[in-house]
């Protein structure tokens, strides 16, 4: 057969033959050699299928849980949660080394032939909801259920602890605050009842009487008095006319005689 080198071309016909005459030697060649993609195809599926056949199966068991960041309490106050770290924060919790340890314990103590740390367990959020995924796997089907089981447990309880936790110290700062204003109204009852003692309606009223009889005579004293005046001041006038008038006052005695 027949082979002529293929120089390549920039531009024009030329190119596009250059382009057809290589796609044709890459067939050609595809051809030719056609067994040795085929033998890597065949050897990958067979070292995949030994390392499957071989590997020790796992189970997956998976649990959804709905939290929620309000909890309205009986008394009508509500226990909320910060919002914009909630998710992580609960993931995390679910995940810490607190609610595995403690599900890991419970196993033991059901069956002493638990093998802890043979589990694994993965946790993620649907998304746009609360509802948490939580998905354990291990090489025994009973055990990663029950596994699994074991921490939603766990976790709840750690949940309830920690509210309990905070109810506790709001319980102490809203008893230290009632104490405190018990003891004020103590104080305000105190001197309530002694203003009362001192200051009964009955003086009061009486009080009240004896300081309007008093005024009363005061208004009729005044008006005697003024009455008073007026007498003294019209005699006052008449006397002083006579003191500084006498001819006149002499004139009307004749006229008068």
């Amino acid at each position: 057969m027949n082979r002529q080198p293929l120089l390549p071309h920039s531009h024009g016909a030329s190119g596009k033959a250059y382009a057809v005459a290589r796609f044709n030697r890459c067939q050609e060649l595809l051809m030719r050699k056609w067994w040795i993609p085929a033998l890597g195809l065949v050897v990958g599926l067979a070292a995949g299928s030994i390392v499957w056949y071989f590997q020790p199966a796992r189970f997956v068991s998976i649990g959804r849980m709905i939290v929620s960041i309000k909890l309205a309490l009986p008394e009508g106050s509500v226990y909320s949660e910060e919002l914009g770290n909630f998710l992580g924060t609960q993931a995390a919790l679910m995940q810490s080394r607190v609610v595995r340890d403690r599900a890991e314990a419970t196993l033991l103590q059901k069956n002493p032939s638990f093998v802890p740390g043979a589990l694994n367990l993965r946790v993620t959020v649907s998304p746009k909801t609360s509802i948490f995924v939580l998905e354990a796997s291990g090489p025994d089907a009973n055990w990663v259920q029950a596994f699994l089981a074991a921490i939603m447990d766990e976790y709840i309880q750690l949940k309830k602890e920690m509210r309990a936790q905070t109810s506790d110290t709001t319980m102490a700062g809203l008893t230290e605050q009632l104490l405190r204003l018990e003891k004020e109204l103590r104080a305000c009852q105190q001197e309530l009842m002694s203003f009362q003692t001192s200051n009964s309606v009955a003086l009061l009223e009486e009080r009240v009487n004896i300081a309007g009889n008093y005024l009363g005579a005061l208004h009729q004293r005044l008006a005697a008095a003024r009455a008073d005046y007026a007498l003294l001041r019209g005699q006052l006038n008449e006397e002083i006319a006579q003191h500084w008038n006498p001819a006149q006052s002499s004139t009307h005695t004749e006229a008068a005689v």
